[in-house]
């Protein structure tokens, strides 16, 4: 065999060394900077993460720790943000009770009774703002096996001694794994919402195809318009008072019960009835491994 025939096989090997070398390269890149961007998608500023990997390139390696940096960062704001507005809810408890008696030794009564009324409402702020400031970092449960229509139930039995019309229409028909502490208080943030607009309120709930739990809260109000049905589940968010004669409160009910039902990776989401009203769609999956 002479230099002719062996010479381009000799130059060709150097390039397919070459070519299966980068190709190993940039598999490894890609695999770290997968990692990076499903950690980036799981990432969720209300729960704990755990660091990402730092293996692959260097480039890649320093991707991963200033993204677990930010992480870190995100967190340590948003506990600060969580302790001052706790911090400032728990503060404002005292004064409000002060208050509460020197307006109970008002002779005035008529005075007295515009004073109890502004200290009740400062008083139901001052609990919401505690309770969204507890869920900004996420659901401290475990899921359960739970019969979700007796659940129901008894929320239902709870309005009617508190002499409001509340209807549950439907059934689960089994145990299902779900966070009950949390679940009640999505639901019972939901009708009290519905029961600012409307006197009966209607429960709906099943199991969809999927298996999914979804639990609707019906009302007949004035209904929301589409502009603002994602901004009403915003912090301290109120509608225009003269158009929504319901609406005072605290503008932290449906912010709870949106956040409590992110934290729990369900989807809480608003819509306009047919013919008038609003209907509050609360979608969760079954956990099956739920604890007995």
């Amino acid at each position: 065999m002479n230099i002719s025939q062996w010479l381009p096989a000799m130059l060709l090997l150097p390039l397919a060394l070459f070519a299966i070398g980068a190709g190993l390269a940039l598999r490894v890149a890609n695999r770290s900077l997968r990692r990076l961007s499903d950690a980036a998608q799981a990432w969720r500023p209300d729960r704990e993460s755990a660091a990402t990997p730092e293996r692959g390139p260097h480039e890649a390696r320093r991707a991963h720790m200033a993204f677990d940096a930010m992480q870190n960062r995100v967190a340590g704001c948003l506990a600060e943000r969580t302790r001052v507005l706790a911090a400032i809810a728990h503060d404002l408890q005292t004064p409000i009770t002060r208050m509460r008696l020197r307006a109970d030794m008002t002779d005035d009564q008529a005075q007295r009774s515009k004073l109890q009324h502004d200290l009740d409402q400062m008083t139901v702020l001052v609990r919401e703002a505690l309770s969204y400031a507890r869920t900004l970092h996420g659901v401290r449960e475990d899921p359960r096996r739970i019969d979700l229509d007796a659940l129901l139930d008894s929320l239902r039995c709870d309005y009617e001694d508190a002499g409001h019309t509340v209807s549950v229409v439907g059934q689960v028909g089994r145990p299902v794994g779900v966070l009950p502490l949390a679940l009640r208080r999505i639901v019972t943030n939901l009708t009290d919402n519905a029961l600012r607009f409307d006197k009966a309120v209607e429960l709906t709930v099943q199991l969809d195809r999927q298996a999914d739990i979804e639990i609707c809260v019906l009302d007949r109000g004035p209904g929301i318009p589409e502009s603002e049905l994602d901004a009403v589940m915003q912090p301290f968010y109120r509608l225009d008072g003269a158009a929504h004669p319901g609406s005072a409160g605290s503008g932290l009910g449906l912010a709870i019960a949106k956040q409590l039902a992110s934290s729990m990776g369900a989807r809480l989401k608003l819509s306009n009835r047919p013919g008038g009203g609003l209907a509050a769609r609360l979608s969760m999956p079954h956990c099956e491994q739920s604890q007995a």
